[in-house]
């Protein structure tokens, strides 16, 4: 996954994996720490990049703020 981050020019990236039926998904792979921990935060509050993407059937990006 850290290949994927770099090809991608960004820090982190993580893969997950989204029912059909269902908003739940499963983190596959991340390229690191903090991108494991975006993805939690995200499943647990229900809301973010990756659950827009799946809803909206459309590419969403996210930076970071800094």
């Amino acid at each position: 996954m850290t290949g994927v981050a770099e090809a991608c020019r960004t820090g982190s990236a993580a893969v997950s994996l989204v029912g059909a039926d269902s908003p739940d998904d499963l983190t596959v792979a991340a390229s690191d720490e903090s991108a494991r921990a975006a993805q939690e935060l995200e499943f647990l509050g229900g809301a973010g990049p990756a659950r827009d993407t799946a809803a909206e059937v459309r590419p969403v990006t996210a930076a970071a703020r800094g």
